[in-house]
């Protein structure tokens, strides 16, 4: 396993640090596309070549590291325009006829085309890495986008392909393989038309693609199910399907004998063209799932963490500078009359502060420490309070091997305090109960409010400490609590129940 690991790391490094494995892998994929491949040894044969034939550009990669440590800018700018450029464009022009028994399969301009633009991506994504501001623009880029830009590509090739040789576009609809750059340029307007009316074919599946995406998987799957879905998929492509195609057969390309759409006949009503709209419609509903839920998933770890590190930030808080500046004068007055409590709690202190530091930064700890930490937090209260204050706390538990999620039961503490026991000029009192069976933790915190003036029910029921508690409670323990506050006009009681099964990580 270890040396795994290590054959891991080597690869992930080798991966994250050079560029030339992905110009092998065009090679790869260009020698499998070739038309004499059918067993081993002729692939190999022609990967030999290819590699042979592209070796400068594979030599350049390699060597890239050093070449950007020893050059500047403009001589590896330099080395690049020859590389992915001057040398190719010599290569085509040396072999405009070439033979099966030549060295090179420059015939095959597409693979030199293929290099050039993984270098300008290449290029291009380095510069958005420099540049935070586009590197935020690129990732917030949407799927509609992407696909778009797609289409734009896919178009692009397509009117490359069909002009490189107008005759068998005009004939039958096929397209010319390889590329004929000097047709293309020779035809440019030709190129530009046909561009054009590729992304108008292409563009009527997006609509399809959107429809379903926003209008009936956003709204209408996940709010009424498969089965209307299903109908409304139907009554969508009814519709639209002859719109569509009728739309289609307005372009120029249609002057064929032979259709563009799926019909291959000028029928707008022909039933394969409702075929491949169905089609569109079913194949994309996988991948819009997938990016839904990949989307959401993202969304819900980073409001997770987000929410973790407000929460965390928002406990931390309870060792606010108003309780501690109470703490430190009564540890003061302690000291004045040389009192035997000062070192305990100089030393509760100590620890009250050390747990929320360190402690509540960790997803789940003992529930000893917790008693330990809300015992510590109960004394420290108790001796700010310039009144009588009644405290009876109740422990029973069962299983000492459990954990919890630090800082929750202690908001309950500090709610009874903030909203109940300090207000009050008068004798209050603090119950608490906590008890664990099995894995049932049953927590009570019953205080007393104010009677006069009393608060608002709406505050000591809500506030950031208990929406925190809420929260938290949702994403820890999902359908594993129940939280019961209730408020009788002069007292206060909250209920908290959660299930700690499969915490027990001993």
């Amino acid at each position: 396993m270890k040396e795994i690991n290590i054959y891991k790391r080597k690869l992930t490094d080798y991966l994250l640090r050079k560029d030339e494995w992905i110009f092998i892998g065009l090679i790869l994929s260009f020698s499998l596309s070739h038309g004499n491949v059918n067993q081993w040894s002729a692939y190999l044969e022609i990967v030999i070549r290819y590699s042979v034939e592209l070796s400068p550009a594979l030599l350049f990669k390699f060597f890239q590291p050093k070449i950007n440590d020893k050059f500047n800018l403009y001589t590896r700018l330099f080395f690049q325009f020859i590389v992915f450029i001057a040398y190719p464009l010599l290569i085509l022009y040396s072999t405009r006829e070439p033979s099966e028994s030549y060295l090179f399969l420059s015939s095959n301009s597409n693979i030199f085309l293929a290099f050039f633009l993984s270098e300008a991506l290449l290029l291009l994504n380095k510069s958005f890495k420099t540049f935070d501001l586009l590197k935020g623009d690129i990732k917030n880029i949407g799927m509609d986008t992407v696909i778009l830009l797609s289409l734009v590509g896919i178009s692009i090739y397509a009117s490359l392909l069909s002009t490189s040789d107008l005759a068998l576009w005009y004939e039958r609809n096929a397209l010319q393989h390889p590329i004929r750059w000097q047709i293309v340029l020779e035809n440019w307007t030709i190129f530009i038309s046909m561009a054009l009316q590729f992304f108008c074919l292409f563009f009527a599946g997006f609509i399809l693609y959107w429809i379903n995406r926003h209008i009936l998987i956003k709204k209408i799957l996940l709010e009424r199910g498969t089965i209307i879905y299903l109908f409304s998929v139907v009554l969508t492509v009814t519709l639209c399907y002859p719109l569509l195609a009728e739309a289609i057969l307005l372009l120029p390309i249609n002057s064929v004998d032979q259709a563009i759409i799926p019909s291959e006949v000028a029928n707008p009503f022909h039933v394969n063209n409702g075929q491949v709209s169905l089609a569109i419609m079913l194949l994309s509903l996988p991948i819009i799932l997938i990016v839904h839920w990949h989307k959401k998933s993202n969304q819900f770890v980073a409001l997770e963490k987000e929410q973790s590190e407000t929460e965390l930030e928002l406990l931390k808080q309870q060792i606010n500078p108003h309780f501690l500046f109470n703490t430190l004068n009564n540890l003061y007055s302690l000291c004045l009359t040389n009192s035997e409590e000062a070192p305990e709690v100089v030393l509760q202190l100590s620890d009250l502060m050390r747990y929320v530091v360190y402690q509540g930064k960790k997803k789940f700890v003992p529930i000893m420490d917790e008693i330990g930490y809300i015992q510590d937090y109960i004394n420290l209260q108790s001796i700010r309070q310039n009144k009588s204050l009644k405290l009876d706390i109740e422990l029973q538990v069962e299983n000492e091997r459990l954990e919890i999620a630090p800082l929750l039961l202690v908001i309950l503490i500090e709610n009874a305090f903030k909203h109940g026991i300090e207000p009050s000029s008068e004798a209050s009192y603090l119950t608490i109960r906590l008890t664990i069976n099995n894995s049932q933790l049953t927590f009570i915190c019953h205080n007393s409010v104010k009677e006069i003036e009393q608060p608002n029910e709406k505050i000591i029921r809500s506030g950031i400490g208990l929406d925190n508690l809420k929260q938290r409670l949702s994403l820890i323990y999902p359908d594993k609590h129940n939280l019961k506050l209730n408020f009788n006009g002069n007292s206060y009681i909250a209920e908290l129940t959660i299930d700690l099964s499969g915490i027990d990580n001993k």
